[in-house]
């Protein structure tokens, strides 16, 4: 995501691969530029390097910084210590705390009393500010707070149902064989509560993103920055009987698009390498193009000239 490179290009092909420290990412460029950068929330950085391009870090991360998640690519399928289950489906419901709120209420306290500093600080530099949130994440649990405001009996289900794994493709297979989806029996209870708890979290996020919006008001931050939205996964929520990521299928890859509010002297991270040059166009930064354009072109494309860009892409690939 910082670096704006596939995967391929620079070796970090999971949660659990090291990110080297060589990699320059969107935070030297703006750091080149003048802009101050901080990082508050999760980050998945591996190795000795936990700040890459950022100027300081206020809170910690809430996954392991060393290798206890890289797979053992030997096994077929390759085998990670994160250990993926079903466990987080099938325990689906209410809790008092968990590992998930305890980290973004901190990540939450520290945004927000950021934000009050930058503004009364001294030092006047453009600030790039990422908060980076865990919900709404598995497992899925909740608080009744945010539980209530869903009627249960109006919780959506899967538009395709389970497919029996000899009928899957092979993608869908090794996905299977990876969540251990075969430990535990997913009754339409268990599916329903577990869409419930992941729709009461989004409310969640709803409500951290709105007390910071709230806060950049207050600060008298709010006519001079951008705040830009978006995600690093999706959730497949047992369309197909799949769930979390590490597919290809819409509900796993959809994130939501980078919304751009009023002019800018903040930003909060955005995907890929024509992203990256978007954000940085935008503050004036010019960066070397080494892939796809910038995406302010796409951006104002309809519907049906996306439709056609997309089937153009596929017809190369093919």
């Amino acid at each position: 995501m910082l670096t704006g490179q596939r995967a391929t290009s620079i070796g970090a092909f999971d949660n659990g691969a090291d990110f080297p420290s060589s990699t320059p990412t969107l935070m030297h460029h703006l750091r080149m530029e003048g802009y101050r950068t901080i990082l508050a929330g999760k980050m998945h950085f591996v190795g000795p390097d936990q700040l890459h391009g950022y100027e300081e870090r206020i809170t910690t991360d809430i996954y392991p910084s060393d290798f206890t998640w890289t797979p053992d690519w030997s096994s077929n399928p390759p085998v990670s210590g994160a250990r993926m289950s079903l466990l987080g489906v099938v325990e689906a419901g209410l809790c008092t705390r968990s590992l998930q709120l305890d980290h973004d209420e901190e990540v939450a306290f520290a945004a927000n009393r950021k934000l009050f500093d930058l503004a009364r600080d001294e030092d006047k530099r453009p600030f790039f500010l990422t908060v980076s949130f865990t919900h709404p994440h598995n497992p899925f649990v909740t608080t009744q707070e945010h539980w209530d405001r869903y009627d249960p009996s109006e919780i959506d289900m899967p538009a395709v149902g389970p497919i029996p794994y000899e009928e899957q493709d092979g993608r869908s297979q090794r996905h299977y064989l990876l969540t251990r989806c075969d430990e535990h029996d997913i009754t339409q209870d268990r599916l329903r509560d577990a869409r419930h708890a992941y729709d009461a979290m989004t409310s969640y996020i709803d409500d951290k993103l709105g007390q910071l919006m709230a806060t950049l008001k207050a600060a008298g931050l709010d006519e001079n920055t951008i705040v830009i939205f978006t995600a690093d996964h999706g959730e497949m929520l047992g369309e197909r009987g799949m769930w979390f990521k590490m597919c290809l299928f819409e509900g796993s890859v959809r994130v939501p698009a980078p919304t751009l509010a009023q002019l800018s002297t903040a930003l909060v991270e955005v995907t890929s390498r024509p992203a990256l040059r978007t954000a940085l166009a935008e503050q004036g930064v010019e960066v070397q193009a080494t892939g796809p354009a910038t995406l302010a072109r796409l951006m104002q494309c309809d519907t049906e000239r996306w439709g056609a860009l997309a089937r153009a892409v596929g017809a190369k690939l093919d």
